[in-house]
């Protein structure tokens, strides 16, 4: 993108209005020198093409198949997770997760070391 220099002085006798459309209609930005080291820099946006058209149509009920409020099953994975992760151990779930999280650390490794092990597709073949 080209860009064009002006001073205040230059700018003078112009509308606001008529320099942000001259910007705009141009394929260059404008810097406005203030001072000795104050610069404003007004810049048009890339022209934005329109979509095209695909033909096709979108089923309908497509949305409902996804988004099922009525407490239907919409895909494996839901049933699998509403089979293993029930109500009624939710709250033993959580507090044995938090257990978890709080506990404190009995392998101290440096930063590289962790990322060695987190990395190294064969370690556990090694022990």
């Amino acid at each position: 993108m080209a860009q064009r220099v002006a001073t205040l002085d230059e700018l003078k006798g112009h509308t606001l209005e008529g320099v942000l459309h001259e910007v705009a209609e141009s394929d260059e930005s404008l810097t406005v020198v203030l001072g000795e080291e104050t610069a404003v820099v007004i810049s048009p946006e890339a022209h934005l093409k329109a979509l095209p058209e695909l033909e096709g149509q979108i089923p309908e009920g497509w949305k409902d198949a996804i988004y099922r409020q009525d407490g239907a099953i919409a895909s494996r994975l839901e049933q699998l997770k509403r089979t293993r992760f029930t109500p009624e151990n939710k709250a033993e779930r959580v507090t044995r997760s938090l257990a978890a999280l709080n506990q404190v650390e009995r392998i101290h490794l440096t930063p590289s070391e962790w990322r060695f092990v987190a990395e190294d597709p064969d370690i556990e073949d090694q022990y």
